[in-house]
């Protein structure tokens, strides 16, 4: 979600500042909820501010530090499409486009969901969930690591 406009935190901080509206009166003439008014407050008392703070969190690109062999690889492959692209460079790099990952993931999934207290237990669950593995999720899975399933 995107953070609130510099304009927007500062009418609802001068609103409550002005000393007539309670922090829950202003959040409902603005409409926002009462912690993001407390926070605000909050904000301008420790910093003097109302300006956003940078993101952060996310998942960060997998290409990061590549750029040079990235760069390379167009030059060298001027006339590949997207997913040429994406076949050539992602599937000796990442291990999310390796089409048995996904299976092992959902393998994972299943043994997570059932807790198993035996080595026993989890070779029973790994072959149901083998058995259960369609033709066509195996499909899907090299579809979506770019390969070809024609």
């Amino acid at each position: 979600m995107k953070p609130y406009s510099l304009d927007l935190r500062e009418k609802i901080v001068s609103t409550y500042e002005a000393g007539n509206m309670s922090i829950r009166q202003v959040a409902e003439r603005f409409p926002v909820s009462k912690n993001t008014v407390q926070s605000l407050l909050k904000r301008k008392q420790a910093t003097g501010a109302l300006k956003p703070a940078q993101a952060t969190g996310g998942k960060a690109s997998q290409l990061t530090g590549y750029e040079q062999e990235i760069a390379e690889m167009v030059e060298t492959h001027q006339d590949y499409t997207l997913s040429e692209y994406c076949e050539y460079w992602l599937s000796p790099h990442s291990p999310e486009f390796n089409p048995i990952e996904h299976l092992w993931w959902q393998l994972k999934a299943l043994i997570r969901r059932f807790v198993p207290k035996s080595v026993k237990a989890i070779t029973q669950l790994l072959e149901l969930g083998v058995r259960l593995c369609s033709s066509r999720e195996l499909r899907n899975y090299f579809a979506h690591c770019y390969y070809c399933t024609n």
